[in-house]
């Protein structure tokens, strides 16, 4: 049976051995010294607002993702939807998102992402205010697909909590977002 014997060598700043070979301590990195200052921030107020900002990009991905499945019994007798015309708005928010996926990570990156937090919230709530007052199947339809473009504007900077990351150590964020996943 083979034994290992690890050994730690520690370094005292300022120590001078004797011999000719000057051991040097290393200053830290930026990253750690940015770790250092986080860990003596500690948790606190700040963290459990900006866990609650995240908590509303959640729910509001969830209330655009899956409310039009509530929807269509009672619009189906209001507005005299066919099967097809169900489908239609049952797809129109996905198809927005996809339609957005596709510049919305470089628009974020590029204008910065409290804009389109900003506007993405702003723009999904007037628009699901008008999907809620609709009287037409036109105005639902649109409503529903704009929906979907702001969902995904937002969705890139709240939905993946990535802003949390830069603000805590990485022990608790690894932590948050295990549990924000479950």
């Amino acid at each position: 049976m083979e034994r290992r014997i690890d050994v730690i060598f520690s370094i005292e700043i300022g120590y001078e051995p004797e011999s000719k070979d000057r051991i040097e301590a290393k200053a830290p990195s930026p990253m750690q010294e940015i770790d250092d200052a986080l860990k003596a921030c500690t948790f606190g107020r700040f963290h459990i607002q900006m866990l609650a900002t995240a908590l509303v990009g959640l729910v509001a991905s969830v209330l655009v993702s899956n409310s039009t499945a509530y929807l269509l019994p009672n619009a189906e007798c209001d507005l005299r939807m066919d099967l097809l015309e169900k489908g239609m708005l049952n797809a129109m928010p996905y198809i927005g998102m996809m339609l957005s996926s596709l510049i919305a990570g470089f628009l974020t990156d590029t204008f910065g992402r409290r804009l389109f937090l900003v506007y993405g919230y702003g723009g999904i709530f007037l628009f699901t205010l008008l999907a809620g007052s609709s009287q037409s199947y036109e105005v639902l339809l649109t409503a529903k697909f704009f929906e979907g473009i702001l969902f995904i504007i937002i969705a890139v900077d709240c939905r993946s909590l990535a802003p949390f990351g830069f603000w805590t150590t990485v022990v608790f964020s690894c932590s948050v977002l295990v549990h924000y996943e479950i």
